[in-house]
């Protein structure tokens, strides 16, 4: 896979002991965002998912992109198990 490619955020770096696939994520601009993500198979209709940041504080000294009015990042209260059903 081309790593250079400014559409790829997230690259497969291969499964863990207990078969979960972990996956580097390159986060958004400055790098806001990056981490880690685990998925895990619990079983046909379920999925695990865990992030774990990497990022670090960004602001407009650091980030020439970094907006005047701040920057808002949606993401859940715990980013840990969390369970994906398939309907």
């Amino acid at each position: 896979m081309n790593s250079s490619n400014d559409m790829v955020n997230a690259i497969s770096m291969g499964t863990q002991i207990d078969g979960s696939v972990i996956f580097d994520y390159k986060g958004l601009k400055c790098l806001i965002g990056n981490g880690f993500i685990t998925l895990e198979y619990i079983d046909s209709t379920h999925l695990k998912w865990n992030y774990q940041p990497q990022s670090t504080v960004v602001t407009n000294k650091n980030c020439s992109d970094y907006p005047a009015n701040g920057i808002k990042i949606n993401l859940p209260y715990e980013t840990s198990d969390i369970i994906f059903t398939k309907k």
